[in-house]
């Protein structure tokens, strides 16, 4: 890798707009971890956990779904995804305040389902390139940080703005739908001023449906299963 002067905007640009991005995701996927939901129950199995399942097994689809979806997205239509995405999560945050329990944890699985697919998205801004490896490296210290920041912003929701449990974690998306929008303009703008110059054979960004596609779905699956079960297992939440 032969990185010179001239590159450090493009890289310092690309790292800010995808770790920035992912770190906002997490806002509206992890603050309901930091309620209790002290006492409820439902057929004696703690509310909470139950919460956690749904939104796992809905994280766990969509990464299949990702498969076929990302796979064919168009440089062009990422943004759209992106934020239309992250907008059927923070509506599913937002129909789980309304409806009564028990009835609301299928909204914490609609809710995993769209951001199961986010990583796969702004990844696909950042693969491909002269400089992916050390884009990915700044795109997964987001991991590092973001879940403890959205955990305590949803605390400050909570305790500062009298927001109760099931509201907190439609507030807090809607605290960090801003910086989303700002990272993800970033990004769609940076991808546009850098394409071609960083790229690597077969990825420029406007020439995307030039692509070779070869094999299928269950080649994929066959080929990659055991690294795909080992990146979920990864990406889990604790239930501690």
């Amino acid at each position: 890798m032969n990185l010179k002067k001239s590159n450090i905007p493009f890289i310092l640009n690309a790292s800010l707009a995808s770790f920035g991005v992912y770190f906002c995701m997490y806002a509206f996927r992890k603050p309901f971890t930091v309620a209790t939901f002290e006492g409820l129950e439902v057929f004696h199995i703690d509310y909470k956990i139950l919460l956690i399942i749904a939104q796992v097994i809905g994280y766990v689809i969509s990464k299949f779904i990702g498969i076929k979806i990302i796979s064919e997205l168009k440089a062009n239509q990422r943004i759209f995804y992106l934020l239309g995405l992250i907008a059927i999560a923070e509506i599913a945050l937002v129909l789980f305040a309304i409806v009564p329990k028990p009835y609301n944890i299928i909204f914490m699985f609609i809710n995993g389902v769209p951001l199961g697919m986010i990583w796969g998205i702004v990844f696909s801004y950042l693969e491909g390139r002269k400089f992916t490896e050390i884009l990915g490296v700044a795109l997964s210290t987001s991991f590092i940080v973001s879940s403890g920041v959205v955990k305590s912003a949803g605390f400050f929701v909570m305790e500062s703005l009298h927001f109760s449990e099931f509201w907190m974690p439609a507030i807090t998306g809607l605290l960090f739908v801003g910086p989303l929008l700002f990272f993800a303009l970033a990004f769609r703008t940076n991808s546009k001023t850098y394409t071609g110059r960083y790229c690597i054979a077969f990825r420029a960004d406007s020439n995307d449906s030039k692509r070779p596609k070869k094999g299928s779905i269950a080649v994929f699956i066959s080929n990659y299963y055991l690294g795909f079960i080992l990146y979920l297992s990864d990406r889990f939440p604790r239930f501690s």
